[in-house]
């Protein structure tokens, strides 16, 4: 059976006697919602508490066991399914029980708000900061064996606690697993190969690697949302991704080259991947977040086509993502992101941009060895 806003509406507009448990909620402020696909959100109050009351369309999908999964991790709003708890007049003049969703409402900005206004005050180091605080969620959110479903910055809000994720009915949790889903999730965040039967723990990967870039990218260059937004605060079309023909993931390669961000360089790429779910996206967040663990004895190898270190073990510790690359001397190492040239500790931070030269040289007695106008010539180490 299918609803509508308005029926919705006209209960919540006289609502005595219509809720079996919450009372006479009341809608604050008067006459406010929001709308989806699929559900009208009101920001209610019943028995001196602010709640979220989430009222379907149409019959949501294991809901029982999506609101059990938001009452097992802080990362989500905690939200209770209520069968059967609102009345509703319906079409032939009779009226409806129907169950709605009721939880946690936080408090703050989405983060597509958030992201708007700092591009509109060309505020650098807001963006870097919900850049870091994103990546820092995204970590702890690839840990779960849950996926959200529906990740776009407008389902993700920032509170003073920190972020949140909330509209969890499209959620994966294990419980479910085996099943398919007619929720795919937001078209300009997904994977363009997704379909009903992907459903599993990694249906966040691709959204994850695409926003992570995304504010990676404007920290460094806000403007970028002026000349590329799509809409819905979205900048590389998945698709064009996937297909290779995308110029602004070419545009964000030479931004994060020019920075020395090998990590987001690396999250960057893995939007090409031909699936939902992208191998070792963890470790790369996790290099972004955390930064690149102390380690001796670093050795340089070869994956794909390009350059990283490992350790004694074999284990990447600074991820392949070079197009050729030295061994450390000296404590640093030379290598090309992109299309620059640069020196690296072994931490994997940019410690100087060679953007002049065509060619770098290991360090030698303390000094960078850069070809520049076809000439060899040495400079001290000028750490950025």
């Amino acid at each position: 059976m299918i609803f509508s806003v308005f029926q919705y509406l006209k209960a919540l507009a006289d609502p005595v006697g219509r809720f079996r448990t919450l009372g006479v909620p009341r809608v604050v402020p008067a006459g406010s919602f929001r709308t989806g696909n699929d559900a009208v959100v009101f920001r209610v109050v019943s028995g001196g508490r602010t709640m979220m009351l989430k009222c379907y369309l149409r019959p949501p999908q294991a809901i029982e066991a999506r609101c059990a999964c938001s009452q097992r991790t802080p990362l989500t709003a905690y939200c209770r399914w209520l069968d059967r708890e609102l009345t509703i007049d319906d079409d032939a003049g009779g009226t409806t029980e129907v169950g709605v969703t009721v939880g946690e409402w936080i408090e703050g900005r989405t983060l597509a708000d958030e992201i708007l206004d700092a591009v509109v005050e060309r505020d650098a180091e807001r963006l870097a900061r919900l850049s870091a605080e994103f990546d820092r969620l995204a970590l702890a959110l690839l840990g779960q064996e849950w996926a959200h479903g529906d990740l776009k910055p407008e389902n993700i809000v920032c509170s003073p606690n920190g972020m949140r994720l909330i509209d969890i009915d499209s959620i994966y949790t294990p419980e479910l697993a085996g099943l398919t889903t007619t929720q795919l999730g937001t078209e300009g965040y997904r994977h363009p190969s997704r379909t009903e039967s992907d459903f599993d723990r990694h249906l966040d990967d691709y959204p994850i690697a695409l926003i992570s870039t995304t504010l990676a990218a404007l920290a460094l260059d806000y403007d970028l949302y002026r000349r590329n937004d799509r809409g819905d605060g979205v900048l590389i079309d998945p698709s064009e991704a996937v297909a290779g023909t995308s110029a602004i993931v070419a545009e964000i390669e030479r931004l994060f080259a020019r920075a020395g961000d090998a990590a987001h360089t690396v999250i960057l790429n893995s939007l090409l991947t031909p699936t939902h779910h992208i191998d070792g996206l963890h470790e790369e967040l996790q290099q972004a977040v955390e930064g690149v663990p102390d380690a001796d004895n670093l050795e340089l190898a070869p994956r794909g086509g390009r350059w990283g270190y490992t350790d004694t073990q074999g284990c990447w510790v600074i991820q392949p993502v070079y197009r050729s690359a030295f061994d450390f001397r000296e404590g640093y190492a030379a290598v090309q992101l992109g299309d620059v040239w640069q020196y690296i500790d072994r931490h994997a931070r940019q410690k100087m941009i060679c953007a002049e030269a065509s060619a770098i040289k290991s360090v030698r007695n303390g000094r960078a060895r850069l070809l520049i106008d076809g000439e060899w010539v040495e400079r001290e180490i000028d750490e950025n």
